[in-house]
């Protein structure tokens, strides 16, 4: 039976699948430092924007270890406009926009690209089956997300002639 990873590896079941950079001698703490590395020189090249900032960090625990990546800051809006407005105006109806901007989803997809570069893959979730080198995760971090849902929701409400319900104010 074949079966695709999520980085594309078409593979027979319980068949590792092993990114381009993967080196078994590798520490975890070795592979985030290559990770950072090699962002600069993306950036360096034009791969990846200037003024990204990242948070790379590792967490070792019992049954693995793994890779936390969260962009603090980027040179365009990370959050859609138009999922925080429906937001505000609707809190509770479903909302069919992704959260996030084109340009973030483009952004945290190259990124981990990049970290599963040093990662094996042998899992298979259809039976409960995990094998990696080591867990990694790319965010856009949660404070970058909230100032920017704050600023949306200020300039929102600056362009329209409305109170929101939560609000005390009476205009």
């Amino acid at each position: 039976m074949m079966t695709t990873n999520d980085n594309g590896y078409s593979r027979k079941m319980y068949e590792r699948s092993y990114g381009e950079k993967y080196d078994a001698n590798l520490s975890t703490t070795d592979i985030a430092k290559r990770f950072r590395a090699d962002v600069k020189d993306a950036i360096k090249a034009g791969k990846l924007p200037k003024g990204l900032k990242l948070s790379v960090r590792t967490s070792y625990y019992a049954g693995g270890s793994s890779i936390r990546v969260y962009v603090q800051a980027a040179p365009f809006r990370v959050m859609n406009p138009e999922a925080v407005i429906a937001s505000i105006e609707r809190p509770m109806a479903y909302e069919r926009a992704s959260r996030h901007t084109a340009e973030a989803m483009a952004l945290t997809s190259q990124l981990e690209k990049m970290l599963a570069a040093y990662n094996h893959d042998g899992s298979e979730a259809q039976v409960d089956y995990f094998d990696v080198n080591f867990y990694g995760f790319v965010d856009i971090d949660h404070d970058l997300e909230h100032a920017e849902r704050e600023e949306i929701r200020a300039e929102h409400e600056a362009n329209r002639d409305w109170t929101p319900p939560w609000s005390s104010e009476v205009r």
